[in-house]
């Protein structure tokens, strides 16, 4: 009796097991992702409504706003105005703000507004930071002004009761321009140069979840505050990480840099319409702009009645979603973790070896392809988009920012799974795995 020790089919059948349960994770997770519904205007007062915001929106975001306009004034006043009738301490920083970088610099007259809420008995102090101003092109409804009529639909559902900290809301002026207003505020403002928490609202698009994409250092304490806090916390320290590579700036960065400690959020989805006409009140996502206020009012209650001084840490964390939920640990267990799955490999290829089941050559050729896939399908990608630039040059002036991105993410979604599976059939067809004979009366010895 002969028979096959290693079946090939059996193992490629397992494989596609584990690609299909990984997949589903994937999809499960994503599915549980989705932004919020909107909260209509007839919900209970101490609720973030996106209906309520709308009309702060409809009353101050229907121009463009660039910094030293007539409409910038108008925005102002009626921002002015609203504050003050929600009982803050209000006032109207006005400064120079300068920027330089390499090849470029910037500079003009700014118009801060600092709204002050003074605290019960306070540790510290809860920064909320939006820029009123918009880029050249269109009302910036989502850039940023979503966020600033979110800033006063959650002093109004605060209500009167007093936080323990005082809290302050920031809304810049000139950050369009090379984050003129939060440079000027943090150099020429007491409260820029006393610290605290600092929550900044930004948005790169017009729809989406609002995202965690930014921390500051060593700010696990905050991280683990928002994932107790915000009704559906998201984000993922993979993208905090890239973000502190890349030459982007927001009013974030001015104002850690003073030693602010915080984090960021955005939404980012339909990013076409980003400083352009088509930011605006139609293309508004409500449940994006629900989103935003929900995590700002939680976070302002939860920060608010925190001991500030107590979230301090000396690390950062990693933190990430699945299925809904948000997992955080300390990044001193990464290394540790990274650790234990690289052991857990070398012992499995270990055992495998002194089985019989693989040998040192197709072992080195598997860990050297493991990468593979994902380089081509990046290279892939990247032709595909050189391809549609030569089809139509106009393109390139897009940045990569389609209006209808659905087809161009098929294809490359399509191309990377060829990819992977030509990576695949490369492995394990490319060289067949040769089989071990055992005959009846053998006694088990291999010929």
């Amino acid at each position: 009796m002969i028979g096959k020790l290693i079946d090939v089919p059996r193992r490629a059948a397992a494989g596609l097991g584990a690609a299909l349960v990984l997949a589903c994770a994937v999809l499960l997770t994503a599915m549980t992702d989705s932004t919020m519904q909107p909260v209509p205007a007839s919900a209970p007062p101490a609720e973030f409504s996106a209906e309520r915001a709308l009309t702060h929106l409809e009353r101050f975001a229907t121009e463009p706003r660039p910094i030293g306009g007539a409409a910038a004034e108008r925005a102002r006043n009626y921002l002015v105005g609203q504050l003050r009738a929600a009982g803050l301490d209000v006032e109207v920083q006005r400064a120079v703000g300068a920027n330089a970088s390499t090849g470029l610099a910037s500079f003009g007259l700014v118009h801060n507004i600092v709204a002050t809420r003074r605290g019960a008995d306070p540790t510290g102090t809860v920064l909320i930071a939006a820029h009123y101003d918009s880029a050249a092109m269109g009302p910036g409804v989502s850039d940023d002004a979503a966020a600033v009529a979110s800033m006063l639909e959650t002093v109004r559902a605060l209500g009167d009761a007093p936080l323990r900290n005082d809290l302050v809301l920031l809304m810049t002026d000139g950050e369009e321009d090379g984050v003129l207003g939060a440079g000027a505020f943090v150099r020429e403002h007491p409260l820029g140069r006393a610290g605290g928490v600092l929550l900044n609202w930004e948005a790169r698009g017009v729809s989406g979840p609002s995202l965690m994409f930014e921390t500051s250092r060593d700010s696990a304490g905050l991280v683990e505050t928002y994932a107790a806090a915000a009704p559906r916390p998201r984000g993922d320290s993979t993208m905090a990480a890239l973000y502190r590579l890349l030459p982007n700036n927001t009013d974030f960065t001015p104002l850690t840099a003073a030693g602010f400690e915080g984090l960021n959020f955005a939404y980012i989805e339909r990013s076409s319409h980003y400083h352009t006409a088509g930011d605006s009140l139609a293309n508004l996502d409500r449940g994006s702009l629900q989103h935003h206020g929900s995590t700002m009012l939680a976070l302002a209650r939860a920060l608010g009645g925190a001991d500030l001084p107590a979230l301090r840490g000396d690390h950062d964390a990693t933190y990430f979603r699945l299925f809904g939920a948000m997992i955080t640990y300390s990044d001193a267990l990464v290394w540790p973790l990274a650790g234990l799955a690289a052991a857990a490999v070398v012992g499995l290829a270990a055992v495998a070896r002194r089985r019989r089941l693989l040998s040192v050559p197709r072992l080195v050729v598997a860990a050297v392809s493991g990468p593979a896939p994902l380089v081509v399908s990046v290279l892939l990608a990247q032709g595909l988009w050189e391809l549609l630039v030569a089809w139509r040059p106009a393109y390139d002036g897009m940045g990569g920012l389609l209006h209808r991105p659905d087809a161009f993410r098929a294809a490359v979604v399509a191309q990377t799974a060829l990819a992977v599976l030509a990576c695949c059939c490369c492995c394990c067809g490319g060289g067949s795995v040769r089989p071990r004979w055992r005959s009846a009366g053998s006694s088990g010895r291999r010929r």
